[in-house]
């Protein structure tokens, strides 16, 4: 379904979100993203904690722009953010700390590209053999 954005207002523009809510396919109403929504003043953590409520589809909230920070905060976990694509050193600035990201599945390669030291890692136990 592609809508014209243009000329849209906010009471249309909620209207489509709700339909995409309710859809069995979980259309992206192209070209829909987090700007938009911050343009109409539509409360972005709300409508992520809708889209989880809903199971969207991981794809349709990375294509929408969602910051991990705001789909943390709309309760999404450590292994869900790392599914719809978040790297390591982006859940690392949410306070999420090495140990944690290792357990939800990134390798000591990755938390070592978030800035972990080999040394911290070792400390916490992490297998070093693959780096």
């Amino acid at each position: 379904m592609v809508v014209d954005l243009k000329d849209i207002n906010k009471q249309k523009l909620e209207k489509l979100l709700q339909k995409q809510l309710k859809s069995s396919k979980r259309y992206i109403i192209a070209p829909v993203d987090i700007k938009l929504l911050k343009k109409h003043r539509i409360d972005v953590k709300s409508f992520a904690k809708d889209l989880k409520k809903e199971k969207a589809n991981y794809t349709v909230l990375k294509n929408l722009g969602f910051k991990a920070k705001t789909l943390k905060s709309a309760g999404f976990d450590i292994k869900e953010l790392k599914e719809i694509g978040f790297n390591a050193s982006n859940l690392r600035e949410l306070d999420f700390n090495a140990l944690e990201l290792y357990h939800a599945g990134y390798s000591a390669s990755d938390l070592k590209d978030a800035g972990y030291t080999a040394r911290r890692l070792k400390e916490i136990g992490i297998n070093l053999k693959n780096l």
